[in-house]
């Protein structure tokens, strides 16, 4: 198994400190404060599903089991995390062309870097076609495509959804 990313971002950050790199090394605590945010984050007993026929008991011990499974850290939130942080910068990065700030320009493209470098290296097309015809032998139709697409993403956790979807769009029956 993959070392998780959050193991080794305190490394990361004091190597940054000792070089004198404030912008990576901020960069990685915003990435570990949302890790930590993610953890912490309150979750409403309303908001998790409940089975039927368990005592009042059974249901207190489910939800506060869900709720710590529903805050666990995996390799999937990880790169979620990193994939949504990398759109805010690319969004700032374009402001920041606008504006012509070249430092700032800078500043970000360095901040993009470093994150980029904690994901893992998306599949290639081909690599996403032969998982299709490996587990959906058969083919999909539009209807099944959602579907399809949650799979592949299931599968490759670092993969663009929107190209999945086009692809499974222009392959499907």
């Amino acid at each position: 198994m993959m070392t998780m990313i959050k193991d080794k971002l305190d490394d990361k950050i004091k190597i940054a400190l000792k070089a004198g790199n404030h912008n990576e090394s901020n960069i990685l605590k915003l990435f570990k404060s949302e890790l930590t945010k993610y953890q912490t984050a309150e979750i409403k007993d309303s908001a998790i599903p409940l089975p039927e026929g368990l005592t009042s008991e059974e249901l207190k011990e489910y939800i506060i089991n869900k709720k710590k499974e529903m805050r666990t850290v995996t390799e999937k939130v990880e790169v979620d995390i990193l994939q949504k942080m990398i759109k805010k910068l690319n969004d700032e990065l374009t402001y920041a062309e606008k504006l012509n700030r070249t430092q700032l320009i800078d500043d970000v493209k360095s901040q993009i870097s470093v994150l980029d470098n904690f994901l893992p290296s998306p599949p290639t097309e081909e690599e996403i076609i032969e998982y299709l015809n490996e587990n959906f032998p058969y083919g999909w139709t539009k209807k099944e495509i959602k579907y399809t697409i949650n799979a592949v993403k299931e599968k490759f956790i670092s993969v663009d959804g929107s190209a999945v979807a086009k692809l499974c769009s222009r392959l499907a029956k």
